[in-house]
């Protein structure tokens, strides 16, 4: 039997109904190689991912392809994608999610390695799939609630949906599990998905930071022996330091010391930069601090505050609020961020005070009297 050509493989990802036909008739006779099967399956699950096609004809092809024999780590590779893909909301989807997340594990991890396994395409397509299992589960959560109907089996799929993300890559995520806090969720997946987000948060930071550098090094300042290069790599190296989570007490507490000083005050070096590698600078430098003070130690949070009530910007002001709005006064976290608030805002009112001229209380001048012309 001919290969099948991987146009016709695209086409089917797409919904062409006769590309589905010639696969279909090649899976029912199994007379499919391993790539064609491997090509098969990622056609299935993308048209179900993107709901290209007839659902049903596309499960029925996916449980034809499962039937081939094959490499049996392909097959579940595959098998459990393609039944997240199509199954969502299912009783039994928690076993799909969960294999899906534990595949991206392994393949962050370094772990899967054969040839079988397309892992930039699996790593996108889970998390394609994980994402469309909140939409798909809320969608199913609100009719549930208006037909008074118990929602538990939904909402811990959501769950399950949430533990697997944060395994996954990108801003998108972050952006999916801000919307499950604000939407009509129960607590419990709020509250997951809120645990979830700040480390997403800090890994996409120290990503954000190192493409930051590199930019700065690479392409504003290459000569190393320019001052504003010695304090870019200065600076951004104690940012690595405090994301790293790998560093020692000590070192931290020096890089923290390092941008709470000439990070968050560059003084005269600062004149040397452009306006935009300043924002950079500045930027990389608020968010680290920021960290510091909700996730360090109690030294480590002190003298993230003493720098950031020296930076002491409109956007520091910002999330010093949403971190107390957050965690409360009561914690060490929040009451820190209130105390830095109310010192940054009291110093920009004595600010305030000293520029101002109080009022005169002498009266104006009368108006000059203009000569008259006589005609």
């Amino acid at each position: 039997m001919d290969m099948i050509a991987q146009e016709t493989f695209d086409k089917l990802a797409q919904g062409d109904n006769a590309s589905f036909d010639t696969v279909s008739a090649a899976a029912a006779s199994k007379g499919l190689s391993q790539t064609e099967v491997n090509s098969a399956w990622k056609a299935v699950i993308e048209s179900l991912a993107s709901k290209n096609g007839n659902t049903a004809r596309l499960v029925g092809l996916g449980i034809k392809l499962n039937d081939i024999s094959q490499n049996p780590e392909g097959r579940d590779y595959h098998e459990k994608l393609f039944m997240l893909a199509a199954y969502p909301v299912h009783s039994h989807a928690h076993l799909a999610i969960i294999g899906v997340g534990a595949m991206v594990v392994r393949i962050n991890s370094g772990e899967v390695t054969g040839k079988d396994v397309d892992k930039p395409w699996y790593l996108a397509m889970a998390k394609k799939c994980l994402i469309g299992a909140i939409h798909a589960n809320e969608e199913a959560i609100k009719a549930a609630k208006e037909k008074g109907a118990p929602v538990g089996n939904m909402e811990q799929n959501v769950i399950f949906v949430i533990e697997a993300l944060r395994n996954a890559e990108g801003s998108d995520i972050k952006a999916e599990l801000v919307a499950i806090v604000k939407n009509g969720f129960g607590q419990q997946v709020k509250d997951v998905a809120g645990e979830s987000i700040g480390p997403i948060r800090i890994r996409t930071e120290a990503e954000d930071a190192r493409a930051d550098r590199e930019f700065l090094l690479e392409t504003v300042y290459p000569d190393p022996t320019t001052p504003q290069r010695m304090y870019v790599e200065c600076i951004f190296s104690a940012v690595d330091t405090v994301y790293s989570g790998r560093a020692s007490e000590i070192e931290t507490a020096i890089a923290l010391k390092q941008m709470a000083t000439f990070g968050a005050q560059p003084g005269e070096i600062g004149s040397l930069f452009d306006a935009h590698s300043l924002k950079l600078i500045k930027r990389n430098v608020e968010n680290a601090l920021l960290h510091a003070l909700v996730n360090g130690n109690k030294p480590h949070r002190e003298v993230a505050a003493a720098g950031l009530e020296k930076i002491g910007s409109d956007r520091v002001e910002e999330i010093l609020e949403r971190i107390v709005a957050r965690t409360g006064e009561s914690s060490e976290a929040g009451a820190l961020a209130s105390d830095t608030l109310a010192d940054i805002r009291g110093s920009k009112l004595e600010m305030v005070a000293v520029t101002l001229r109080p009022p005169s209380l002498r009266p104006p001048p009368p108006p000059r009297l203009q000569k008259r012309t006589v005609q």
